[in-house]
């Protein structure tokens, strides 16, 4: 019994010796995690406009970089504005309704009448002047050509002006076209608004790689940003 005892105690002691004397845990080496370096390419292929940044210059995220002209997207952003003012303008006519002139009438009978009532007043002054005629045979003539002046003026200024209102159909169809430039238009800007570069960090310019007006194939790299840490 004491040899059993005697057996287990320097097993014990071998277990608790080479426990100490064990390696200890190693620990990992420290390391230095390296900046990103971003290559932002064109997202179309065109002209590169506005790329005003420098080689060394701080970025910060989602500032504007670039864009890529396409003349044939640009071109259809113009063409579809200048298509929507006409097609608004129209719409604006149709809902205000159309104005219908007619011209004045022929005065030419009364602009002889209104000669010929000047000279006899004029002849009747001269005569009054001369105690040819009495006061009231002259004013009477004055009379005649201030009617005859009165019948031409109005006659000069009778236009006939009236409004055609525009159907409801018409209108309603002239909206159609209006709303449908409008989504046109607002697809193309968006299309053309996808042709910019923002940055996709806070980072610093570390290479420039095309310039202002240069000829870029989508997905070119047009410069390079390091990340800031």
């Amino acid at each position: 019994m004491k040899t059993k005892k005697l057996i287990y105690t320097l097993f014990l002691g071998t277990a608790l010796f080479l426990n100490g004397c064990a390696s200890p845990t190693l620990q990992p080496a420290n390391t230095t995690k390296q900046a990103a370096i971003h290559d932002i390419t064109a997202p179309a292929t065109g002209k590169v406009l506005g790329l005003i940044a420098e080689k060394g210059e701080r970025i910060s995220k989602d500032q504007p970089l670039f864009a890529i002209s396409d003349a044939a997207l640009d071109g259809k952003v113009k063409d579809l504005s200048t298509k929507l003012a006409k097609a608004e303008a129209e719409l604006k006519r149709l809902q205000n309704g159309t104005i219908n002139a007619q011209p004045a009438a022929d005065t030419t009978a009364l602009q002889m009448e209104v000669a010929a009532a000047q000279q006899k007043a004029a002849k009747m002054n001269h005569l009054l002047a001369q105690g040819a005629v009495s006061r009231n045979q002259a004013q009477a003539a004055q009379v005649e050509l201030q009617q005859a002046t009165a019948r031409l003026q109005a006659a000069s200024q009778a236009n006939t002006i009236s409004v055609q209102p525009a159907s409801p159909q018409a209108i309603k169809g002239q909206q159609q076209v209006v709303d449908m430039l409008k989504l046109q238009l607002a697809q193309a800007k968006e299309k053309q608004q996808g042709q910019e570069a923002p940055s996709p960090c806070t980072g610093t310019i570390v290479e420039i790689k095309a310039q202002n007006n240069q000829d870029v194939e989508q997905g070119q790299v047009i410069l390079q940003i390091k990340e800031e840490e």
